[in-house]
């Protein structure tokens, strides 16, 4: 019961996160969620939480989708999937963890010190393969597109809901390979699908409860308060993956 308690809070927490900015469920997610089991458990469950969540976004957003642009994207992310499966499957618990907080860390500083630096970056063509291939990596590993492809996306397009279409569509593909090769190295159970499935509901509800608030909440204000809490939360579990 208290696992369940605790999955609620955590989940209900991302999404409403996601509701509100767009992006940023399995980043809060996945590191929470893999203290209570290990990092390809949580990734295998967010695949299955965050994608209904965002295949639903992205149906409520398809007139705005640049399909050929998130097409040509995900297939390049999509082939350093596995890569990144078998990274996370063959590492001891401890130092997953580990470099997934350093992770965490190092995305979350980089928005606070210079997010339009990283946005600008984002912007060049000859940063696109680098880009997707490093956003195939880290979804394989921590099932965390989102520090890569959303300033992508963004970068790429002048509207905002397009680049929030764009996302919630590359979001759900990118699960798909994410889903598969977990289950081929094993970290999938039937278990594991139905504990995900139980808050994909809560999950649906607490995000539109977020895109209701979105226009009531200093985009930028709480993009800043998000990124600090990340860097303490990556600082933590650092931590208590090397330290303790």
């Amino acid at each position: 019961m208290h696992e369940l308690l605790t999955l609620a809070v955590i989940y209900a927490g991302a999404g409403l996160l996601h509701g509100v900015l767009g992006f940023g469920f399995a980043l809060i997610s996945v590191p929470l969620v893999a203290g209570l089991y290990d990092v390809p458990v949580a990734v295998a469950m967010n695949a299955i939480v965050g994608t209904a969540n965002c295949a639903y976004k992205a149906w409520l957003l398809r007139r705005h989708i640049e399909y050929r642009r998130v097409l040509r994207f995900f297939i390049v992310a999509a082939a350093s999937v596995p890569v990144g499966v078998i990274a996370v499957s063959s590492v001891p618990q401890g130092p997953a963890m580990a470099v997934l907080g350093l992770f965490v860390v190092v995305v979350a500083i980089a928005n606070l010190v210079s997010r339009e630096r990283v946005v600008s970056f984002m912007r060049r063509r000859r940063s696109f393969w680098g880009l997707a291939c490093l956003t195939g990596l880290t979804a394989g590993a921590f099932g965390t597109p989102g520090p890569t492809s959303v300033p992508y996306f963004v970068g790429q397009t002048g509207h905002a809901q397009t680049a929030k279409a764009n996302l919630q569509m590359f979001f759900t593909l990118v699960a798909i390979p994410v889903f598969v090769f977990h289950a081929f190295a094993g970290n999938i159970t039937v278990t594991a699908i139905g504990r995900a499935a139980v808050f994909v509901p809560l999950v649906l509800l607490v995000t539109l409860a977020g895109t209701m608030l979105a226009g009531r909440i200093r985009r930028e204000t709480l993009s800043r308060v998000v990124d600090a809490g990340l860097v303490g939360l990556g600082i933590w579990i650092i931590i208590e993956n090397i330290v303790m």
